[in-house]
């Protein structure tokens, strides 16, 4: 591996020099859960992660804030020598994980824009975030407008957010050198082939994922109108074409319901006018509870 073929953002990988892994974080794709377990595998000392957040989940934020990664280095970190070390013929597992463009913009979607945490900074105008729904078709309705904006370039301040970049520029997939990138459907074969790595070189047994929830809607069938996915071809057309080549219809595990519940609806406007008013009392200077 040179230096040269690095994936561009270096707090999103992960070196297990011991057991010969490195792992390349892929945002929305599986990435909190995957990253508990390698925290775990590197020697990490979880606790430590767990008292920013006071919960063991794995959508816990303070897995993702590298500062607090004591034992499991970066790439970007390594000499030259070292990473000159890291390749297939001698031992080296490296790989990542990707997911369907649709249902991970969905997600990204879900977090970043419609139920924006108030300590987050808005990267969409205000008149163009979505308004709190009391229908399916509300939600159905602000995703497209989305999509579309997202489309035309609207959102300048998303441009260098790793949640709506494709994957394929993420995970640098045009020069790095993969051992394997997995889809989210591969995950239990992608933890199999982690596990038989570190048993390998004398770890083990890996621990299985960990549950995370981080967005509370998963996609219903009418999310992903014919005209909606044609955008999102073209705005990930480098993932479509290196992983989801022969998927032309709506994403696999997309749920059949015709509706989001009332009650999930009522949970997603109360979630929203409360992050809305946070940020109103940040904005004028009244501490968040």
């Amino acid at each position: 591996m040179r230096r040269d073929q690095l994936p561009p953002n270096p707090r999103h990988t992960f070196v297990l020099g011991r057991c010969k892994v490195v792992y390349v974080a892929t945002p929305k794709a599986a990435c909190s859960s995957l990253k508990w377990v390698v925290a775990g595998i590197g020697g990490e000392d979880l606790t430590a992660f767990r008292a920013v957040d006071g919960t063991p989940s794995a959508g816990t934020g303070s897995i993702h804030a590298r500062r607090l990664w004591k034992q499991v280095p970066r790439l970007h970190e390594l000499t030259d020598d070292e990473l000159a070390e890291i390749h297939a013929a001698n031992g080296w597992h490296v790989f990542a994980v990707v997911r369907h463009p649709a249902t991970r913009l969905w997600s990204a979607w879900q977090q970043k824009v419609l139920l924006c945490a108030p300590h987050r900074e808005l990267k969409v105008p205000a008149d163009r975030m979505p308004a709190p729904p009391t229908t399916t078709a509300d939600l159905v309705e602000a995703f497209a407008e989305f999509v579309v904006d997202l489309a035309d370039g609207r959102f300048e301040r998303l441009a260098d957010d790793l949640h709506f970049q494709s994957q394929h520029h993420v995970l640098a997939a045009e020069r790095m050198p993969y051992t394997r990138v997995y889809t989210v459907a591969e995950l239990d074969q992608a933890m199999r082939d982690l596990d038989a790595q570190v048993r390998a070189h004398g770890g083990g047994p890996v621990p299985a994922l960990p549950s995370s929830n981080e967005t509370p809607l998963k996609a219903l069938r009418s999310v992903f109108a014919p005209e909606t996915l044609a955008i999102i071809r073209e705005i990930y057309a480098d993932d479509y074409r290196a992983w989801f080549s022969h998927d032309e219809g709506v994403p696999s595990g997309t749920r059949d319901e015709p509706e989001f519940s009332s009650a999930v609806l009522g949970e997603v406007r109360r979630a929203m006018e409360e992050n809305a008013r946070l940020r109103d009392g940040a904005r004028d200077g009244v501490p968040a509870r």
